[in-house]
C-alpha cells in the first residue's frame, strides 16, 4: 500500500528530521571518553523536548 501525504503531513516531516538532524549533531559534539550515556540521553532529550517535539521512544512499551 502507499501513502500518499498531505503537503502538512511533508511538511511535518520535513521538520521532524531537522530536528533529528541537530540532534545528532549534539550527540556528535558533545561524545568525549568519560560522558556518561546517560547524561548524554538527558541532555538530547532536553534539545528535542525544546523544539517542541518528543523524543519517539521515551515511555514505548516501558522503554525508559
Amino acid at each position: 500500500m502507499i501513502n500518499i501525504r498531505s503537503p502538512r503531513e511533508i511538511e511535518l516531516l520535513r521538520k521532524s528530521a531537522q530536528i533529528v538532524v541537530e540532534a545528532l549533531r549534539l550527540a556528535e559534539s558533545r561524545i568525549a571518553p568519560g560522558l556518561k550515556t546517560k547524561e548524554l540521553d538527558l541532555e538530547i532529550a532536553d534539545f528535542i523536548y525544546s523544539k517542541g517535539a518528543r523524543p519517539a521512544f521515551k515511555g514505548f512499551q516501558g522503554y525508559p
